[in-house]
């Protein structure tokens, strides 16, 4: 069967937010990739860590059935990380700095980190299919952005920060 894999980018501590409403709107965004995906196994691929949306977008998957991967910055280390189907990629050394492994796939690693290009070489990550944005944050910005420019659908829910 072939994979649909599909990225989930949202807010992480500090940031507070509606998290009854991002749970809402995830459970939305995976009926719309359900539909727009019928006939694929799909595989949420997300930031790895086990904190705010993207713990939401795991546990969620995890409850669907779907298949769950990561992709993080060497940063995640520091937290607790969400027990994915697939061995997380992490690569590069701040923040943001594995957006383009994360969008576009393993192929990308020897960009951003080329010591890890044979420890991920048989990885199954291939790249977003795509991208579900829950919140505003600059960098989900930036990589949903990534995912339209390469002509793939994104669900995007402009959830507002709280105080």
């Amino acid at each position: 069967m072939e994979l649909a894999r599909i990225g989930v980018v949202g807010y992480c501590p500090p940031t507070k937010y509606d998290k009854e409403k991002a749970l809402k709107y995830l459970e939305e965004a995976f009926d719309k990739v359900q539909s727009d995906f019928p006939n694929q196994k799909v595989v949420v691929v997300s930031g790895a860590t086990n904190v705010g949306v993207l713990s939401q977008a795991y546990q969620l998957a995890t409850e669907r059935g779907y298949e769950t991967g990561g992709v993080a910055s060497e940063k995640a280390a520091g937290f607790d990380l969400f027990p994915m189907t697939e061995t997380p990629i992490i690569v590069g050394k701040d923040w943001g700095s594995e957006s383009s492994v994360f969008i576009y796939g393993i192929n990308s690693i020897k960009d951003v980190d080329s010591d890890k290009v044979k420890e991920y070489s048989n990885h199954p990550h291939d790249g977003l299919d795509a991208m579900i944005r829950i919140g505003v944050g600059p960098q989900s910005l930036r990589e949903a952005t990534m995912v339209q420019e390469m002509g793939k659908p994104t669900y995007e829910y402009d959830l507002p920060k709280l105080e």
